[in-house]
């Protein structure tokens, strides 16, 4: 809704709230103007982000170990089960991993022997323009610019300055102005002509939203834990998705401090060692294994980092009989073909685990979406809201409220329900949409919702009630606004 609103000459941050930074949006409006607006083209372009990722990371990994890992790598990257979803989906994260990647692979021959340091600039660019993309590859971005530093210092453990020599280093600084330029690039026309409404939509209230402030009480601090430390204690309690979204946190926590204890490293190795404990540590401030999708940074240099396991593979030594002797030389091969495995088996499961409603393939949310727009069609809505943004997003013939991130205006930035009802009211809307599919994802947030649902239902008169398959609690409701 951001691109198809960009796309039509309306200011992000001005015109309707947007809670990330906008390059993502920028993009995606870009490819509605030229092919014009269609919800699909965004997850086109997810799909094709998705392909490029692959190849990008055989090549870098290709570069900095071997054909072999290289291969198990990009394998991983495809059936990895904290990525598979948003392989797919309209979702900044496929182009912010796209961005670290292709930073990661300008900066492959500095890594590996301390060339072309001059590459770092367009590293820079691209790790900026993955800030630009969301907040959440900034642990990617800091693991990255230190670990570039501890490469870079000629370390010497007699002489106090070398551990800070890094910092001194020509290629450290022209890659910290490569990650200005590429943020700046993006906001800099934002910052300029509206810097109160982007700092306040895009970094304070996520900083209140998110990591929470110096304020709080210890209860409070304690309750953001909770989800987390809930999530872990009853796993095997929970849903499937639920159940091996922890496992992989956890799996890949535990390989990191695996490969802490390998005792030979490679500039490469210590490269991710870095990046995977600062990724791992500032990942956690944004929420505490809670949501596993806030981790992405992590993964995405654990990942990579799996490969230290896998040896060069020798073609005649594997045409060998098989033995005890052998499968211990290459046990390290042997447990990344076990990580193969699970991964593999885990997105299996979720993607089976995914209810359809009859043998035509359509699922309860197609049905409901296709029978709400249709009547908000008939009835010549001039102008919709919905709680689920994705109904005006499919809808292309409709007029949709600016403001249509009810998630973002009343938890994120923690707006008041009833002003942001008035200021649809005040906009012209109409017609109010209240389906299931966005509540069922609300929990302890939930009052806010629920304070926009009163309002709706106070000042609007029920007009639809849609029922998928006669499954009350997927009932969704259209209320007509009256307007005094």
């Amino acid at each position: 809704m951001g691109g198809r609103f960009i796309a039509q000459g309306f200011m992000p941050y001005k015109d309707f709230t947007l809670v990330h930074p906008p390059f993502y949006d920028l993009v995606l409006s870009a490819i509605y103007k030229v092919f014009g607006y269609n919800f699909f083209y965004g997850r086109y372009f997810s799909v094709l982000l998705s392909i490029a990722c692959v190849i990008l990371v055989y090549f870098i990994v290709k570069k900095l170990y071997n054909s072999t890992a290289a291969l198990i790598a990009a394998f991983l990257f495809v059936i990895f089960p904290e990525f598979y979803s948003s392989w797919y989906r309209a979702v900044q994260e496929p182009l912010g991993i796209f961005l670290v990647l292709a930073g990661l692979y300008f900066a492959g021959t500095y890594i590996q022997s301390k060339k072309n340091g001059g590459h770092l600039l367009f590293s820079g660019l691209c790790l900026g323009l993955a800030v630009a993309t969301k907040y959440t590859f900034i642990p990617a971005v800091a693991g990255f610019v230190a670990a570039i530093a501890i490469i870079s210092t000629d370390w010497n453990w007699r002489k106090v300055s070398s551990y800070f020599g890094g910092l001194l280093k020509r290629e450290f600084w022209i890659l910290i102005a490569g990650i200005i330029a590429g943020f700046l690039m993006v906001t800099g026309y934002f910052i300029i002509k509206t810097p109160r409404l982007f700092f306040d939509q895009t970094l304070f209230s996520q900083l209140g939203y998110r990591v929470g402030n110096r304020f709080e009480t210890i209860s409070l601090k304690l309750a953001r834990l909770s989800p987390g430390i809930h999530q872990i204690l009853a796993f095997s309690r929970g849903t499937f998705a639920e159940t091996i979204s922890t496992l992989c946190v956890l799996l890949c926590i535990v390989l990191f401090i695996v490969l802490l204890f390998k005792k030979k490293r490679s500039k490469s190795d210590i490269f991710f060692l870095v990046t995977g404990l600062i990724s791992l540590i500032l990942c956690s401030f944004f929420n505490p294994i809670g949501e596993t999708r806030y981790f992405v940074s992590f993964y995405l240099f654990i990942l990579l980092a799996i490969v230290i396991f896998v040896p060069a593979l020798n073609i005649d030594q594997a045409k060998q009989q098989i033995t005890f002797h052998s499968l211990r030389s290459n046990i390290t091969f042997i447990v990344a073909c076990l990580l193969l495995i699970f991964f593999l088996g885990s997105t299996i499961i979720l993607r089976m685990d995914y209810n359809f409603l009859n043998s035509t393939n359509l699922t309860y949310e197609e049905q409901t979406y296709k029978e709400t727009i249709a009547y908000l069609e008939s009835v010549k809505a001039k102008k919709i809201y919905a709680i689920d943004p994705i109904i005006p997003a499919l809808a292309t013939n409709l007029n949709s409220a600016l403001e249509f991130d009810t998630f973002g205006k009343i938890i994120t930035i923690d707006g008041s329900p009833d002003k942001y009802f008035q200021s649809l009211v005040d906009e012209g809307v109409d017609y109010v949409v209240i389906d299931p599919f966005s509540l069922l994802g609300i929990t302890s947030s939930g009052q806010n919702i629920r304070e926009l649902i009163s309002d709706i239902q106070k000042n609007g008169v029920l007009v639809k009630t849609i029922v998928p398959n006669d499954v009350a609690i997927l009932g969704t409701q259209i209320y007509q606004v009256i307007h005094p």
